[in-house]
């Protein structure tokens, strides 16, 4: 009899079914392993990216590119869990925490160590492949991601750091391997001189020592900078000059101390800018300040060691200068002229610096644009008032304390000005007779003198003055005409009573005059209008007091 060979057994089907599953959890183990590889590599990419911009920031700064502190781990403490990879061993961190042991500030290895928050907007056009936190330590400057990139069993915070035997490895003697020469600019800029030294460990590892302990082995360094504590700091108006000397480093790192020599030199270098390129006859300048629309020259010059300049002028606000010889130059000239039109309001630091950023000086240029309200004014009779305001570029609001304003009369028997007491850019005209003056406005900023506005003042028309007079009393009132109008320009005089019943007034068209008589007692308000051929009018008050 024939057998049925047409299906598969139960034990065929089962064997089948486990070799696919083995099959598919390699694949998936395999997959998932790359991503996680891919995902290392990205990190590992994004820390040498904000090694790089950190290394940037602290050169051109003097300090780490950080914002709140992350976190300060003692050494023995219990951690927290949003620190959690810190993790140690006895009282040394152990080496599977991939942690760097040169984050702790105590050289017996039970210090602090201290992490900030990465603070990225400080940096330009920095691009991370992986989104989170970053911290870094204040010490050794290592940077580590929070949320860490777990490979097989073992989560990483940041580059391998390599120490194979962290205890035994500290415990070594360290020692200055170089030295790299330090150009100090002048003027009181300060530098650490660890940052110019180099440090192995006996048996030839790169070392961060704990802590460093200086005295100088030989002076003559006194007249051009001061040292405390490792930190060298430049004195102002002294010559550029190179200083070489000899400094005793006591350098320890866990518990082991040695005492290292070191030699360096120290090149002195300064720029200066000028407003006239004869340095024996000069003006050293700090801040610019122009109108809208001037130019002028200056001029800069490099003293010591400084080598080739750049220019680089650095917009604040608003862009107010044109350096026409290019936004950035480039000269190894001891001195170089920038021509600098003032094109629109604003505030500009102009920076010119040494190439390699030994020495830099910035500059404040401020371009203004003031105006009066009233270029001319043209008063119509004696005692009238009007309102002179300065305007100053809102640019400069938060600066007003830096402005002095004083304001004068070039004929005070024309026109008087007095300045408004609680604000300075606001005055007041008062006309004390006919004729022409000029309002000066001088501008002060910073004390000196920015520029002097003029507002032409006229006074003219006629004036009339308040009158005295007793009931039944006759009179024929004086007033005054400017000189100017004469009589053919005239075509009518008027004066008008403001209360006919204290005070009556009759023109005497013969003579041409006018007749004041007081009724009764009281006040009347007098207008006097003199009419001009052309239509103009010029009117004056007065006020007639009339006593029993």
């Amino acid at each position: 009899m024939l057998k049925n060979n047409k299906g598969m057994s139960l034990v065929t089907v089962v064997m089948t079914v486990i070799v696919m599953l083995i099959l598919l959890s390699t694949l998936t183990y395999t997959a998932y392993t790359n991503i996680k590889i891919r995902d290392l590599n990205k990190l590992y990419n994004d820390i040498r990216t904000l090694n790089d911009q950190v290394a940037v920031y602290y050169m051109e700064n003097g300090k780490l590119p950080v914002s709140d502190e992350y976190a300060t781990i003692t050494v023995g403490e219990e951690l927290s869990d949003n620190i959690s990879f810190v993790t140690k061993e006895g009282t040394f961190i152990s080496q599977d925490s991939l942690v760097n042991p040169n984050d702790y500030n105590d050289e017996s290895g039970v210090g602090q160590a201290v992490y900030y928050c990465l603070d990225l907007g400080l940096f330009d056009n920095i691009s991370l492949e992986n989104d989170g936190q970053y911290i870094i330590n204040e010490q050794s400057h290592t940077i580590y991601y929070v949320s860490g990139v777990t490979l097989k069993g073992t989560t990483y915070y940041t580059l391998p750091l390599n120490y194979k035997d962290t205890e035994s490895n500290l415990k070594y003697p360290v020692d200055i391997v170089t030295t790299r020469d330090i150009y100090l600019p002048m003027g009181g800029t300060s530098l650490n001189l660890q940052d110019y030294m180099t440090f192995k460990t006996s048996d030839g590892n790169v070392a961060v020592p704990r802590k460093i302990d200086y005295s100088v082995a030989t002076g003559g360094y006194e007249n051009y900078f001061t040292l405390d504590n490792g930190i060298i700091t430049s004195k102002s108006n002294t010559d550029a000059t190179t200083i070489a000397f000899e400094i005793d480093a006591t350098i320890s790192s866990y518990g082991v101390s040695t005492t290292k020599t070191a030699t360096l030199t120290v090149y002195l270098t300064d720029i200066k800018i000028y407003d006239l390129l004869d340095s024996s006859n000069y003006n050293e300048i700090n801040t610019l300040n122009f109108i809208k629309g001037d130019s002028a020259t200056i001029y800069t010059k490099k003293f010591g060691n400084a080598g080739n300049l750049r220019l680089i002028a650095k917009v604040e606000t608003g862009d107010g200068i044109d350096a026409s010889v290019s936004n950035i130059i480039n000269h190894s000239v001891e001195a170089y002229p920038i021509s600098i039109e003032a094109t629109n309001v604003g505030k500009v630091y102009l920076t010119v610096i040494e190439n390699n950023g030994r020495a830099a000086k910035e500059v404040e240029i401020n371009v203004f644009d003031p105006s009066l309200n009233l270029e001319k004014v043209m008063l119509n009779s004696l005692n009238e008032t009007e309102k002179l305001e300065l305007t100053i570029d809102e640019i400069f609001n938060e600066e007003i304390d830096r402005f002095e304003i004083n304001w004068s009369s070039s004929n005070t028997d024309v026109a008087t000005i007095e300045n408004d007491s609680s604000n300075q850019f606001e005055s007041t005209i008062t006309s004390v007779g006919f004729g022409k003056a000029t309002i000066n406005c001088e501008i002060l900023f910073d004390g000196k003198v920015l520029t002097t506005l003029d507002s032409e003042v006229t006074v003219t028309g006629v004036s009339i003055d308040d009158i005295q007079m007793k009931a039944g009393e006759k009179i024929n009132p004086t007033y005054v005409i400017d000189s100017n109008i004469s009589s053919s320009m005239i075509s009518d005089i008027e004066i008008t009573s403001s209360d006919t019943a204290i005070l009556e007034i009759l023109k005497n068209e013969i003579a041409q005059n006018f007749e004041f008589s007081a009724l009764k007692t009281g006040t009347s308000t007098v207008t006097i209008t003199v009419k001009l051929i052309d239509g103009t009018e010029y009117k004056d008050t007065c006020v007639v007091s009339v006593s029993s």
